[in-house]
């Protein structure tokens, strides 16, 4: 477009008018962007070039080349340019950096039930599946502990676990194993069972 730009102010004289004051759409980092995925992007260089112009005629010689014989631009640019821009391009800006640190680390969200209404995640935990616990009353189920089961299964993309662990019965005065009523409600050809003890502080699969 500079290249352009010049070509006709010469030609047109005092009648072209024009303001090229403003900013290209494009920055030159999402040339560069484009050029980290791929050193030889058109497109990308494109962008660096409006960016960071070269000489009018050497410009113009590229630009001719590349229409008139399809050649890449990667291949017409002066080596210490390119090597400068590919330099530039791999310096990956520090806000870049954070969001993919921020990506790659593992997110947890504790939430309630009605806290997980409308959330999605991968792989979700549900706790304090026991009777007693979720829910209340497992002879009386209520429609509202069913709905909040039903909202906790929905809430994964890929996989639900649901935890229940052993209590102590006061009247047998020794811990025992009470799984929900509600783990009944989902069909055995779609849930597998893991049992862990704890051994000397560590989980150990029984």
């Amino acid at each position: 477009m500079r290249g352009l730009h010049g070509y006709l102010a010469e030609k047109i004289g005092n009648d072209f008018d024009s303001d090229l004051t403003e900013k290209s759409g494009f920055q030159i980092e999402e040339g560069y962007g484009l050029l980290r995925k791929d050193p030889r992007h058109n497109l990308g260089w494109r962008i660096v070039l409006f960016q960071s112009p070269l000489e009018r005629e050497e410009l113009a010689r590229i630009i001719r080349e590349t229409y008139t014989n399809n050649t890449n631009l990667a291949e017409l640019l002066p080596a210490d340019y390119l090597r400068y821009h590919l330099e530039q391009a791999e310096k990956i800006p520090e806000e870049e950096k954070k969001a993919a640190q921020e990506q790659s680390k593992p997110k947890v969200k504790f939430t309630t039930f009605l806290g997980a209404k409308g959330l999605s995640a991968r792989h979700v935990f549900v706790i304090g599946m026991n009777d007693g616990e979720f829910p209340e009353n497992p002879k009386a189920l209520s429609d509202a502990e069913v709905c909040q089961f039903l909202v906790a299964l929905t809430r994964a993309k890929f996989s639900c676990s649901l935890i229940s662990n052993k209590l102590y019965s006061k009247d047998l005065h020794r811990l025992v194993n009470r799984p929900s009523v509600l783990l009944k409600m989902i069909p055995d050809g779609t849930k597998r069972t893991i049992v862990l003890k704890i051994r000397k502080g560590k989980l150990v699969k029984a």
